[in-house]
């Protein structure tokens, strides 16, 4: 089936820009062949085949060299070529082999995956990369200590892939924001504080800041989640945006914490209320962002993930003051279940069969069939952008 991606054509899709013009030579350079489709970005909950099939896309050496050309200004060279799509070809043969594999073997499949995904993104947004100076090293080490209950694992980020393609995408966020004229929704980039080498953090952090997984978090350890359903409403791009926190199964973040956790929030005053515009009857915290551009929106805000629902989530930051991307938060969660299959057998296998001891278990399941269905869409995101 011919295909023309939009941003071929000189689209943004950065929700600023008017892309009428692109999007027309799009669909005049597909008219009259059999069965054309216009691709435009991945949406979110789009099928994990239509994802494949998208990627696959790259491994057209001449869709590769075309869309690297566009990206950087300059050609691929024919080697570097050969290793972009090695990784990719790579990662597609691991994910397809972990959908079908055991749950004792699973995450170490999916973790290679993630791991040669990972490289093909570091290789197709670093120009001057070439796959003999990546670090032959993951970029993470774990430890468990104690009693060694899985809820101790602790993972330490070094040099090595982690890093580089924390590095390489920018530890961005794309999350879906409420744009004027309201209730029109777009993707607007969220950058994050980027955390430094040596920097450390519990595997159950990790997973109690995924957003895909906030309420089995909740229900399973009894605790609460640290990231929290906001609605962002962008009422005046000259003048400010609000956040709308929602409550979750613990109800809503203090005033008090929230100022305390989010230095960007400080000194803005912060509502509580009763009912929402949307939701009906819905107590939420309401805060006003100030700001004059959408540059300056985008300093201002605290850190935000996307999630497969229409809101991003407020995201408690680490101990440190940084976050991480919800791609580099998934490598993370492959890394830690991969060392637990490859590492701590018995403990994984005491788990996977429900021995006393297995509240971690719904949680851990959906990280698998996150990682499954989001790191190669958040991939494809990366090498499309």
């Amino acid at each position: 089936m011919p295909d023309a991606n939009v941003k071929d054509f000189g689209a943004t899709g950065d929700g600023k820009t008017d892309d009428t013009k692109s999007i027309q030579e799009a669909l005049n350079y597909v008219a009259g062949r059999t069965r054309p489709s216009v691709l435009g970005p991945v949406p979110p909950n789009a099928p994990t085949q239509l994802v494949w099939s998208r990627l696959n896309l790259f491994l057209s050496r001449d869709v590769l060299e075309r869309r690297y050309q566009k990206r950087h200004g300059r050609e691929l060279g024919a080697a570097k070529a050969k290793e972009i799509l090695a990784h990719i070809e790579q990662g597609r043969e691991y994910f397809l082999s972990a959908d079908t594999a055991g749950a004792l073997v699973r995450p170490l499949l999916q973790y290679y995956g993630v791991l040669a995904l990972s490289r093909a993104v570091v290789l197709v947004r670093e120009p001057s990369v070439r796959e003999t100076a990546l670090a032959p090293a993951h970029g993470l080490q774990s430890t468990l200590n104690g009693a060694n209950d899985l809820e101790d694992l602790r993972l330490t980020i070094t040099n090595g892939t982690f890093a580089e393609l924390v590095r390489a995408t920018g530890n961005v966020e794309e999350i879906p924001v409420f744009w004027p004229p309201i209730p029109q929704r777009r993707s607007l980039a969220s950058p994050l504080h980027v955390p430094t080498v040596g920097s450390s953090f519990p595997f159950a952090d990790l997973l109690a800041r995924l957003p895909a997984l906030a309420s089995l978090f909740e229900e399973s350890l009894a605790r609460r989640a640290h990231c929290h359903a906001t609605w962002t409403f962008i009422l005046s791009l000259e003048t400010h945006t609000e956040l709308h926190i929602l409550p979750g199964a613990f109800g809503l973040i203090e005033i008090d914490a929230l100022h305390k956790l989010f230095p960007s929030l400080r000194g803005l005053e912060v509502h509580r209320r009763e009912s929402h515009n949307f939701l009906g009857p819905t107590p939420h915290l309401a805060v006003r962002l100030p700001h004059r551009t959408i540059a300056e929106l985008q300093g201002l805000l605290p850190p935000l993930l996307a999630s497969s629902s229409a809101l991003p989530y407020l995201v408690e930051p680490y101990a440190g003051g940084w976050s991480l991307s919800t791609i580099a938060s998934l490598f993370a969660g492959a890394f830690a279940l991969s060392t637990l299959v490859r590492f701590h057998p018995t403990h994984w296998a005491r788990l996977i069969n429900h021995e006393k001891g297995d509240r971690l278990l719904p949680v851990l399941d959906r990280l698998q069939a996150v990682i499954q269905e989001e790191v190669p869409r958040l991939v494809l995101a990366e090498l499309e952008r």
